[in-house]
């Protein structure tokens, strides 16, 4: 009886071991299935959130580049009419300066004109006399004695 009780136990503790072992490889197969699918999980959901990410990152740039197009745009057409509106101010003051030169000319003609009349004028009424309009009275006497003989002769050194 003592061996059959020794087989006995040592049958149930057999079975007890072979009972543990499924029990601890099927818990192991469990825990590996699990952290398997966990990690499937959380790779599935990581590559997702990077497709987000990707995605937001493709629309945020090409929003940029969208931006970048329309403010390029906007500021060509600003720097267009403001050069057309320079432009225009300078051809404006360009026509008034030349106006104000044709009319300096004009008027320098005319200054030309009026001065050399009257310089002709002057010229006309000088060459009629030769001598002014009052004469003293001394040209009118008679050479005679005169009473500075000295400045008489001085003066008729210099003749």
């Amino acid at each position: 009886m003592a061996t059959e009780q020794a087989e006995r136990l040592v049958g149930e503790a057999e079975e007890d071991a072979q009972r543990i072992t499924s029990e601890a490889s099927a818990k192991a197969e469990s825990t590996v299935e699990e952290a398997a699918g966990q990690a499937h999980e959380a790779l599935t959901g990581a590559r997702t959130r990077a497709d987000e990410i990707e995605q937001q990152a493709r629309a945020a740039a090409e929003a940029l580049d969208a931006e970048t197009v329309q403010r390029s745009a906007a500021l060509t057409t600003e720097i267009t009419e403001r050069r057309a509106e320079l432009i225009g101010a300078l051809e404006s003051e360009r026509d008034e300066l030349r106006g104000k030169v044709d009319q300096l000319r004009s008027f320098e003609d005319r200054y030309r004109q009026s001065l050399t009349s009257q310089l002709q004028a002057h010229l006309e009424s000088l060459a009629g006399r030769s001598e002014p309009d009052e004469a003293p009275e001394l040209l009118s006497e008679p050479d005679g004695p005169s009473a500075t003989p000295r400045l008489d002769a001085l003066l008729n050194d210099q003749h």
